[in-house]
């Protein structure tokens, strides 16, 4: 990887808005699933961002934005399978 690519942080940010939808509450909630996974990686990376070493920053970033995704992903599949699909 090449230090700070601009791509590479763009695509990070969409990869939890990647799914498709035919339906106005599955956009919602698809959306809000965004905003909750947007909003808790942002904070967790600012509250631990002095802490991370320059050299490990992009590769721990995408842990962390990676842990948010899969986390909201099995509380879809838990509490909202329909939209989870």
């Amino acid at each position: 990887m090449i230090r700070r690519n601009p791509v590479f942080v763009m695509l990070l940010g969409l990869c939890p808005a990647l799914a498709v939808t035919a339906r106005v509450d599955n956009a919602l909630g698809l959306g809000a699933a965004v905003l909750v996974v947007t909003a808790f990686s942002n904070v967790t990376i600012s509250l631990l961002g002095k802490y991370v070493p320059e050299n490990v920053r992009t590769p721990a970033y995408s842990v962390i934005i990676a842990a948010f995704v899969t986390v909201v992903d099995l509380l879809l599949r838990a509490y909202a399978p329909e939209l989870s699909k």
